[in-house]
């Protein structure tokens, strides 16, 4: 009789063990999945306003995307944007000085 609950005790804490292993490994794959990189830019500057998001598509890949929209305070104004080597230095208040393009590095 003895026995017998000592095998059933065993048998139990193998399972148990195993059913610990097998969860383990899909939290660490189910982490290794949410090492993704999402950056979110919200502007809202001279008539324009609204985000651009950085999603990481892959290895290589990042996927941008934009939800933009214009106000009527500058109606005829026209913009353009790009991605540079160099981070804007908002130390500098002037915004035509801070994003000269000797500031910014090259356009990537």
């Amino acid at each position: 009789m003895y026995m017998k609950n000592s095998i059933k005790y065993e048998s139990r804490a193998s399972t148990r063990s195993l059913l610990v292993l097998l969860v383990s490994l899909l939290v660490l794959g189910a982490v290794d999945e949410a090492r993704a990189l999402n950056l979110v830019a919200h502007i809202s500057q001279r008539g324009l306003h609204g985000e651009i998001s950085f999603s990481q598509h892959n290895e290589r890949q990042v996927l941008i995307a934009s939800e933009l929209e214009t106000t009527l305070q500058y109606p005829e104004q026209a913009w353009s944007w790009g991605i540079y080597q160099l981070p804007v230095d908002y130390t500098i208040v002037d915004p035509q000085e801070r994003c000269q393009i000797a500031r910014l590095g090259e356009q990537l």
